[in-house]
């Protein structure tokens, strides 16, 4: 019964969930946060994560459709179950994991690291068996999305940072305790849209009795961890298209700034145009002082900007 916000997991998923109770509020929580920063990334380019991450276990087109963006979306999807697991751990609050207490060398490792080898295990467990499973059937989709599901859990666990706090005499370094810890859940979705922005396109190929991956043409053969990899082109993302998993454009708000980039009318908008629907005031903070130490004082400005709309 608690599991039955696991809609559309597979019955080994699920006795995941059963064995592991404590930490499937966490799993929610890291789906949910992965769906927010898919959309925060792509919020102004033509595919803003739309039939997304909401779709990945409901048969959602652009999670079938082999393209960058599938590669993006099984990466953070990966990435946010293993950094809030991860968290989880090392919060004292669970049972079965706690913080990462395997670290040496010429520091003095104190405090609490977070356990990302638990937190990459538990989500390589949870989200790669369905891929196994998939692959009896479609081996080289399974193989792609398997190996995306891993660059997002690699990705987090190349996030983390180390702290070290000094100790000795007047401030003195006589003694340091370190400890890592992984950055806020941002930070990892903007290292994977930079891994998407240079995602590379790949085909497969039979290596032996194994599937493997081999580069398109003029590309270099090699490929590490961290990559994105994907196998169709997108589609443009202008036109309602639900086959290929594209809602358009038509509608979208747009900027009218010559400055923006994929925000701006002329980019979203793919030619057909735009309309004036309105005007907003903005309250922005304006002139601001800083005052010793440690104390910002700004004052409120307000604009009119007219809003903008795709046809």
């Amino acid at each position: 019964e608690d599991c039955q916000f696991l809609v559309g997991f597979t019955k080994e998923q699920q006795q995941i969930c059963g064995r592991s109770l404590e930490l499937m509020n966490y799993v929610l929580e890291g789906v949910v946060e992965s769906i927010q920063a898919c959309r925060a990334e792509f919020e102004g380019e033509r595919w803003n994560c739309s039939g997304g991450l909401e779709s990945v276990n409901s048969g959602g087109r652009v999670v079938e459709a082999g393209t960058r963006e599938t590669a993006f979306l099984y990466a953070i999807l990966s990435a946010g179950v293993t950094h809030k697991v991860t968290k989880a751990c090392s919060s004292g609050r669970l049972k079965n994991c706690g913080c990462d207490r395997t670290l040496t060398g010429q520091e003095e490792w104190s405090g609490c690291s977070d356990n990302v080898a638990y937190g990459k295990a538990f989500a390589r467990s949870l989200i790669d068996v369905r891929e196994e499973l998939v692959g009896m059937s479609h081996p080289s989709r399974a193989l792609l999305n398997l190996h995306n599901n891993n660059a997002g859990r690699k990705t987090v666990e190349l996030s983390m940072r180390t702290h070290c706090r000094c100790h000795g005499v007047s401030g003195a370094c006589e003694m340091k305790t370190c400890w890592k810890t992984l950055p806020p859940f941002d930070d990892v979705s903007k290292r994977l849209k930079i891994n998407y922005d240079n995602s590379k396109m790949v085909k497969l190929k039979k290596a032996g009795s194994q599937m493997d991956f081999a580069p398109q043409q003029q590309q270099p053969h090699s490929f590490n961890e961290t990559d994105l990899l994907f196998t169709h082109a997108s589609p443009s993302y202008c036109d309602l298209d639900l086959s290929r998993g594209s809602l358009g454009t038509s509608g979208r708000l747009c900027s009218n700034d010559k400055t923006a980039t994929t925000d701006s009318c002329k980019v979203l908008c793919c030619g057909r145009g735009y309309v004036v629907v309105g005007e907003v005031t903005l309250v922005e903070k304006c002139h601001c002082k800083f005052h010793w130490c440690c104390r910002v004082e700004c004052q409120e400005c307000k604009r009119r900007v007219e809003l903008y709309r795709c046809k």
